[in-house]
């Protein structure tokens, strides 16, 4: 006989697996994030929530968990039979949930922050890349903050424009103490920024 699980049924299965997996420690984090990729996502703060009180982790931790398994199942998924998978599943083995993780963000690219495509194919061979030349996931998220957030500007003049806006405000919305207003007006002459 078969059992049906109702939605609410199958989720709290796999949040016990969940916890289960990744209170084991690290050689069973990525059975937890594979789960997690089955229930932690856009629309499922409160059950995220839950999750990450019960493993005493921030939301933004549980949701990188299921990140990193989400990206898994979808390379694995454009992997298929693929004559390149021994290289896929090597690399799984030897890279970190933050590898994966890395490559997540910016294929779901949600702010629509990218500057240039970026899809499963590069995502793939980033990773492969990354498992060849036994790069870290922080020098991963390097790579691709240059080559694919990057809009020519220095991260410092980005700062720069961001102040400019807000000093811009200050030197013109009313009810801004006199001496703010003038600092404003001063940084923003010296930037020649000010009309």
């Amino acid at each position: 006989m078969t059992h049906h699980y109702d939605q609410d049924e199958l989720t709290a299965r796999s949040r016990q697996r969940i916890l289960q997996f990744y209170r084991k420690g690290t050689t069973s984090r990525w059975l937890a994030a594979l789960e997690a990729a089955r229930v932690v996502g856009e629309g499922l703060e409160e059950q995220t929530a839950g999750i990450a009180a019960d493993l005493k982790l921030s939301p933004d931790q549980v949701e990188n968990l299921a990140c990193a398994g989400r990206t898994y199942w979808a390379l694995r998924k454009l992997m298929g039979s693929n004559a390149s998978y021994p290289d896929f599943k090597r690399a799984h083995s030897k890279l970190t949930l933050s590898h994966f993780t890395a490559v997540g963000r910016f294929l779901e690219d949600r702010q629509g922050r990218n500057t240039k495509p970026f899809d499963w194919e590069t995502a793939m061979q980033l990773l492969l890349d990354c498992e060849r030349d036994d790069l870290s996931s922080r020098q991963l998220n390097i790579h691709l903050q240059k080559e694919y957030r990057h809009d020519g500007r220095e991260e410092w003049q980005k700062h720069q424009v961001k102040a400019e806006e807000s000093l811009h405000a200050l030197s013109n919305d009313y009810g801004v103490p006199a001496i703010l207003r003038r600092v404003a007006i001063l940084f923003l002459k010296i930037s020649n920024r000010y009309e």
